[in-house]
């Protein structure tokens, strides 16, 4: 945008140069025709004479002061603009920074924020299955001992068991065997006397004590075998635990580092956003304070700023239409010259007492120099350029075909002119130019000051508003291309100079 504005402000310089070489070339030859009326005015004038120089130079002192205060608009009128549009890009520059560097922070802002509460989400639900991990592999310890310490109680109680039952039947066996053997053994001997019975009775308390005795080694054997079991048992479980409470104080520790690394890491991501909030808050009171400056400055430029924009509207129309009066002026300049060509011969011809007569489209001076007005057209097709109207106000196109309409859709009109810089103009869509019509394509002024009366039957118009006024010199020429670069037709107008004799 800013390449762009600085071309066009180039191309308005360029522009407003060949408008000022043109005024200079005006003001040359206004100057040598000062001169030259300078030396007419010393022979002498009827009151004809007088009445025409005072009328010309009246015109060529109000075309003075025109241009001159057509300089300073329009230097004021491009100081009041550059100005507004640096002011303008100076505050959107300002309140582009402004919201992109709030969006940033924002945007940072609502990301820490996210990783924030994940992070407590995540550190809360590590938390939670950590005790969870804890109350579970406690209370599975404790089912684990218990379990154990019924399980030994359990089978050591069932060992004792079937070893008494064991020994009860045995008891039984050989009780019976024994109250067998010796009712037997009683009945077949004779009746003893008392000192054998207590020798037999003594010898049964003795076997009854051997038997005793043998019991008695027998399960002290069981016993010492057991406790010998129950206590690498004992030993296996004792192992497990410790085992089991090292695997827990690992667990442990790795917890407290995990947490450990949370904690630092939720300090720096703490401390990071109380950062941001503070240049948030800082930034923030920066924009109010500009804000506040910017509102007091639209107040206090208000008004003038109201008022520059008041006199730029009025100072472009007068630019209008002075620029207008210009082109007015230039072709009743070249009237002038024509009426100064024909007073200078009947000065002349008043000087050498002949009898003068005026005849229409024809007129000679004497070693005098006399403008001359040449147009030249070609067209390669049916389409041709008519007409270029010398104050700029329309071009007019042709269509000489004897056979139908043509679409002239996107062809365009280049002019040139010998004081000032091309003009292009595009054609729009949808023109479709009629056997025998005429095309006017008017200038932004020339249509304000066209005339509506023409028929609509004979005649079509086109406005160009790109353009004030098409462009004015001693040489104008004009091409015509088609929608493919084909040029279909020229048109060459020109004033020259020469001299002749009578």
């Amino acid at each position: 945008q800013h390449q762009h504005e600085k071309e066009s402000l180039n191309e308005l310089n360029q522009r407003f140069h060949h408008f000022i070489d043109r005024v200079r070339l005006l003001e040359s030859q206004n100057l040598k025709y000062r001169t030259e009326l300078t030396a007419i005015q010393k022979q002498p004038f009827n009151d004809n004479d007088i009445k025409s120089i005072e009328h010309f130079s009246n015109i060529k002192s109000e075309l003075s002061k025109q241009y001159n205060a057509t300089i300073d608009c329009k230097s004021d009128f491009e100081w009041s603009q550059l100005q507004i549009e640096i002011y303008r890009k100076w505050i959107d520059i300002e309140q582009q920074q402004k919201g992109k560097q709030l969006s940033e922070l924002e945007q940072e802002l609502k990301q820490v924020i996210s990783n924030l509460n994940i992070l407590h989400k995540s550190y809360a639900e590590l938390e939670r299955t950590a005790k969870n991990q804890y109350v579970e592999r406690d209370n599975l310890f404790t089912q684990y001992l218990t379990l154990t310490h019924n399980w030994c109680n359990q089978k050591a109680k069932l060992k004792k068991y079937d070893q008494s039952m064991e020994l009860l039947k045995n008891n039984i066996a050989f009780y019976k065997n024994l109250s067998a053997y010796i009712a037997r053994y009683t009945e077949s001997l004779p009746a003893q006397s008392n000192d054998e019975l207590q020798y037999w009775a003594g010898e049964y308390d003795k076997s009854i004590k051997k038997i005793h005795h043998d019991f008695e080694v027998f399960y002290a054997k069981i016993y010492r075998d057991l406790t010998s079991y129950y206590e690498i048992k004992m030993e296996e479980v004792r192992k497990e635990v410790e085992q089991t409470k090292h695997d827990q104080r690992l667990e442990t520790e790795e917890f407290v580092i995990s947490q450990q690394a949370l904690e630092k890491e939720y300090e720096k991501v703490q401390y990071s956003l109380t950062h941001e909030k503070e240049v948030l808050h800082k930034l923030e009171s920066v924009y109010s304070k500009l804000e506040a400056e910017l509102k007091s400055l639209e107040i206090q430029h208000e008004d003038k700023l109201e008022l520059q924009s008041k006199e730029i509207h009025h100072y472009q129309d007068s630019i209008m239409t002075i620029a207008f009066d210009i082109n007015e002026m230039q072709s009743s300049k070249i009237n002038l010259e024509t009426e100064i060509i024909i007073y200078r011969y009947i000065l002349n011809a008043f000087e050498n007492e002949e009898q003068v007569t005026i005849v229409p489209h024809k007129s000679t001076v004497a070693n005098e120099t006399i403008g001359k007005f040449i147009a030249k057209g070609r067209k390669k097709h049916s389409i041709g350029i008519k007409e270029c109207a010398a104050n700029g106000k329309y071009i007019s196109l042709l269509n000489y075909s004897t056979s139908g309409d043509i679409d002239i859709s996107k062809w365009i009109l280049k002019q040139s002119t010998d004081s000032a810089s091309e003009i292009q103009y595009i054609i729009p869509d949808g023109v479709v130019l009629k056997q025998g019509i005429e095309l006017r394509i008017y200038s932004k002024l020339g249509n304000a000051n066209a005339d509506r009366s023409s028929s609509e039957n004979t005649l079509s118009r086109l406005v160009n508003n790109n353009v004030t006024s098409w462009g004015v010199g001693n040489t104008i020429e004009i091409h015509l291309f088609n929608q493919y670069g084909e040029k279909q037709a020229s048109y060459l107008e020109s004033i020259e100079a020469r001299a002749t004799n009578i």
